[in-house]
């Protein structure tokens, strides 16, 4: 399986001179998100973003229109024979930490331990979902999505003479920006349909996890009952954590206050355009970008 920034595609010799002449022009980056997606396809022009329906359907089909509508802007710029590096909304995703036991395993052996954790997990739910992962020292960072997207999403740029080069959870691109003033903290990071919690100490990633949400309302019910959950799991006693508020739009202060009298130490973090991250800027980008 493939890891993080190792999007691998089979290969073909029309494939393959293709990926060469993309080296030639600009990267294209997006972000692919139930609420809309949206492209920075480099230059001058300002991101062009594709405002989405109201999700219907299960993950599997909201995350191939999704790319659908993803291939569509990569048309209505005119951005074919480019690379792609792509971040997708923790909505679709089904994020685990893992710890590697003993010596470092190999690849195959790092596949069949998150075939079992997968299966162990969601029986029967993981048929159609394709995962991908990455080493951090002795711990296993590792993402599902729905294999028919990426199909449909490796198929499109091919058609297009473009390519796949990365293909990053939200999480994973974000974190990396935001500042840790604890070596020990949690982080939430809300978007508009769901919230992402990340544990880290010393900088190494403890526990990931991302939970679906509706209204304000049960965005701030919902992410308070799950710092719950997850800190009873782990008979953790960390109360820090960090906001991250990707919607511009969340009840940071009504969740500031919940959290704050059910004993956290909550702080918020709004990303400056100098240190956001490329997840940050294309969620900026949704409220600014240009309308396809």
């Amino acid at each position: 399986m493939p890891k993080f920034d190792t999007v691998k595609t089979n290969g073909s010799l029309r494939i393959g001179f293709n990926r060469a002449l993309s080296l030639l022009r600009p990267a294209c980056h997006a972000l692919v998100a139930p609420r809309a997606v949206v492209l920075d396809a480099g230059g001058r022009a300002r991101p062009l973003v594709r405002q989405r329906r109201q999700p219907s359907g299960n993950l599997a089909a909201q995350f191939e229109s999704a790319v659908s509508d993803l291939l569509q802007l990569i048309d209505d710029s005119g951005s074919h024979g480019r690379r792609l590096h792509l971040v997708v909304s923790e909505f679709w995703a089904r994020p685990v930490v893992l710890q590697l036991p003993g010596q470092a395993p190999s690849d195959d052996e790092i596949d069949i331990v998150l075939q079992s954790h997968y299966r162990r997990t969601y029986a029967d739910l993981m048929g159609g979902w394709h995962w991908c992962w990455d080493r951090q020292g002795t711990q296993l960072l590792a993402v599902a999505w729905p294999t028919a997207g990426l199909a449909a999403l490796r198929a499109g740029l091919a058609k297009r003479s473009g390519t796949l080069v990365t293909a990053k959870p939200l999480a994973i691109d974000l974190v990396a920006q935001a500042p840790m003033e604890c070596r020990s903290a949690w982080l939430a990071i809300i978007e508009q349909q769901s919230f992402t919690l990340v544990r880290q100490q010393n900088g190494i990633w403890q526990g990931w996890c991302s939970s679906p949400v509706g209204t304000d309302s049960d965005l701030t019910q919902s992410l308070s009952l799950q710092l719950v959950r997850e800190s009873a799991r782990r008979a953790d006693d960390c109360r820090v954590l960090t906001l991250i508020d990707l919607t511009g739009a969340a009840p940071i202060n009504l969740i500031r206050k919940t959290l704050a009298d059910a004993g956290w130490s909550p702080r918020v973090w709004s990303p400056s355009q100098s240190d956001a991250s490329l997840a940050c800027r294309l969620s900026q980008a949704m409220a600014s970008g240009v309308p396809a």
